[in-house]
Parts: C-alpha cells; sequence; structure tokens
C-alpha cells in the first residue's frame, strides 16, 4: 500500500485503522494492533499534537 500513495497522504493511515478493525473483528488481535500502529506512528509524524486522530 505505501508504494501506491504519498508518504504524507491521510488515507493511508484511515486505511490501515480500517483494517485494524477489521482483524479486531475476526479476532487477530496481533494483525489489528500491528495496523493500528501503522496508522498511529504515521498520525504522529504528520499530525500537529492537538489533531482529533490523535486523541
Amino acid at each position: 500500500m505505501e508504494k501506491s500513495v504519498a508518504p504524507d497522504n491521510n488515507n493511508l493511515a484511515h486505511s490501515y485503522n480500517h483494517i485494524g478493525g477489521v482483524y479486531m473483528n475476526i479476532r487477530e488481535y496481533s494483525k489489528a494492533l500491528s495496523s493500528h500502529e501503522k496508522a498511529l506512528k504515521f498520525y504522529e509524524k504528520n499530525l500537529p499534537p492537538n489533531h482529533p486522530d490523535l486523541t
């Protein structure tokens, strides 16, 4: 996924968040955590500290 979009594209982080939610629903918790961590890493790097996606 990362190769097809710009590294600062919010849609990439949102996609990782949604993928994490899917993994949670099918009880693949380690994969869910990994996806959510990728999204968080992106958000922390590219969003201001007071952005709603970081709360």
